[in-house]
């Protein structure tokens, strides 16, 4: 008894120990799947709009993504065009900091990196003058990286890197709780809606880029990805999204009772023909109940 004693009192700085190390690793283990992994900002969301944004209306956004599956990152080009209501000599946007600023431009011209910070997920720039109500102020915004991953879409939000059956690169993206500014240098308020959004995404040969609006174009790049051009207007910015996969699809024309002619597309996975058939029935129906 003595001696099991004598061993039960040496083992207890041990086990404290062990218990301290499963304390900590489960502490790690949770701040690497948990909600913390973002910023606090940039976890909340629909934050009240700062002075400068009420000062502008957002007229136009011309947003490139590329997308490299393979890798689990983006690279963002884009061009925010605003017209000055009231005097401003700065302007924020939201933009999550695992997506790093690589350059900010002016009306074309390039700004010093003393002029811009992004310390908390709101990205204050320094306009190199004041900017007077009428006036066209032009943000381009450079940046990249690998986006936050969503844990579990779309109730904790972000990118979804996923297969099809085959193996092929699926990709999504889950926004609408987190904000837009997983995904692009945007104004993260479910209140804003801009004039006119023109996408540009690019992927790899093989995979189609479906998203929102006006399909503008197709076109094969120098080195063979493929990049989609959509156009929509007045979208929230929480439609904008990006969903990449080697899709295949059905396309038709609606016919309203008005004369309206409405061009339906239906895009669909590879051996779920006949699945997509049968829902893109439906949608002639869902368009005359609803629309026309």
């Amino acid at each position: 008894m003595a001696e099991s004693g004598k061993q039960a009192r040496d083992w207890q700085p041990w086990a404290a120990i062990l218990l301290f190390a499963l304390i900590l690793g489960a502490i790690a283990l949770l701040r690497a799947t948990g909600k913390d992994e973002l910023g606090e900002r940039t976890a909340d969301t629909g934050l009240p709009l700062t002075a400068e944004q009420q000062s502008v209306d957002f007229q136009k956004a011309d947003l490139t993504f590329e997308v490299f599956p393979n890798k689990k990152a983006i690279r963002g080009h884009s061009v925010l065009s605003l017209k000055v209501l009231r005097p401003i000599q700065r302007i924020q946007f939201d933009l999550d900091r695992k997506l790093p600023i690589e350059a900010i431009a002016v009306g074309g011209a390039k700004l010093d990196d003393d002029r811009w910070s992004n310390p908390d997920g709101q990205a204050v720039v320094q306009l190199p003058r004041q900017y007077n109500p009428g006036e066209m102020l032009q943000l381009a915004i450079d940046y990249g990286g690998r986006p936050h991953v969503a844990k579990n879409a779309p109730w904790d939000g972000g990118f979804v890197w996923s297969h099809t059956r085959d193996g092929k690169p699926w990709v999504a993206t889950a926004i609408q709780g987190e904000g837009c500014d997983l995904l692009w240098p945007c104004f993260d308020n479910s209140l804003v809606e801009i004039g006119t959004v023109d996408l540009h995404i690019v992927v790899p040969k093989g995979l189609v880029a479906p998203s929102n609006g006006r399909l503008m174009g197709v076109k094969t790049l120098s080195d063979g990805r493929q990049q989609y051009d959509w156009r929509a207007r007045r979208p929230n910015n929480y439609a904008i999204a990006l969903n990449i996969a080697p899709y295949k699809s059905i396309s038709s024309t609606y016919r309203s009772r008005f004369g309206n002619s409405i061009p339906m597309t239906y895009w669909y996975l590879p051996g779920e023909e006949a699945q997509a058939k049968t829902l893109f029935a439906e949608l002639a129906i869902y368009l005359y109940f609803f629309v026309l």
